[in-house]
């Protein structure tokens, strides 16, 4: 994605991050993988299913994205929502989403792809959805983890993702 490389050039990648060297020799569970994606099972799972889709370009976070960035997401979600149908997943148990800064553990943009039931009640509160009560469900109100079609929605229409209502 052109985009994601401009935002590469314009912050160099920090030499220790550890998503910037996914490989099955570096103890990662690679479940897919193209030219610029890649998608494996998170090391401390949050749910039954629990994956990670992330830019084999380093991106910071999802507050670093903008318009241009729409159809990367669309296609982290694309890599997700494939694999959990290869698995025979139900729709309705699933959820896709990102944390948000200063809220999430690794600063390379990855989207989690989590099949329910959670784990347990502190893992079900990592993963909160925030709706505004009075606006479409595409409405994020305040909270750190957003789904992606929340971002998706705040993107195309020009907004940026913070924790604040957007």
């Amino acid at each position: 994605m052109l985009c994601g490389l401009c935002i590469n050039f314009v912050r160099p990648k920090p030499a220790n991050c550890i998503f910037c060297g996914i490989s099955e020799e570096a103890d990662f569970r690679i479940a897919r993988e193209d030219s610029r994606y890649v998608m494996f099972m998170d090391k401390w799972p949050g749910a039954t299913w629990h994956y990670l889709v992330v830019p084999k370009a380093h991106i910071a976070s999802v507050r670093d994205l903008g318009p241009d960035d729409v159809e990367m997401v669309e296609d982290l979600l694309a890599m997700g929502k494939s694999y959990f149908d290869a698995e025979q997943i139900p729709e309705e148990n699933r959820r896709f989403g990102f944390h948000i800064p200063p809220f999430s553990s690794i600063p390379h943009l990855h989207l989690h792809c989590l099949a329910m039931p959670f784990k347990n009640k502190t893992q079900k509160m990592k993963y909160f959805l925030s709706r505004r009560d009075d606006s479409s469900e595409y409405s994020k109100g305040w909270g750190w983890f957003i789904e992606v079609d929340q971002v998706i929605h705040t993107l195309k229409r020009g907004g940026r993702i913070k924790v604040s209502p957007c």
